[in-house]
């Protein structure tokens, strides 16, 4: 019995070490990953800025096909944003300038990656957020953000 909390003990400790960054989505044999996140992102693009109170968060995903023998698609405005309140965020128009932009479609046998882009209340901190693929009846997990953050996009 002492062995088994120990064992307990230890899968926890190592799973905070190596937190989660993927999910498998259901339905298929694509993998969604989390590769990179900025929070506080700045577009190159003068024109855009978030509305006052607000802020853009990056994140770079890989989709992962490699080893499925059919194409995968999924439109970018399905994967969503959560904080820890239960308010689910939709992609933003700043997804499209931040290059290269995630596209969303893995022939089979592939792989594609790619930006997307939020805005979300500027108080909100990162490590509060996860996101995750939500298709029409195949799904991800939610993947925690403040996991993979470190990029300087």
């Amino acid at each position: 019995m002492k062995l088994m909390s120990i064992l307990v003990l230890i899968a926890i400790v190592v799973f905070q070490a190596y937190p989660q960054t993927q999910s498998k989505i259901s339905g298929s044999k694509a993998v969604f990953k989390v590769l990179n996140v900025v929070d506080n992102y700045t577009s190159e693009n003068q024109f855009m800025s978030p509305k006052e109170g607000q802020k853009y968060v990056a994140v770079e995903i890989l989709l992962d096909n490699s080893k499925s023998t059919k194409a995968f698609s999924t439109p970018a405005m399905l994967i969503k944003l959560k904080d820890n309140q239960g308010q689910e965020y939709s992609i933003d128009m700043i997804s499209a300038m931040i290059k290269p932009s995630f596209e969303g479609n893995a022939d089979a046998g592939d792989i594609t990656r790619g930006w997307i882009g939020y805005e979300i209340p500027e108080a909100l901190s990162i490590d509060k957020l996860k996101i995750a693929y939500r298709g029409f009846g195949d799904k991800s997990d939610w993947i925690m953000l403040k996991k993979v953050v470190g990029s300087s996009k």
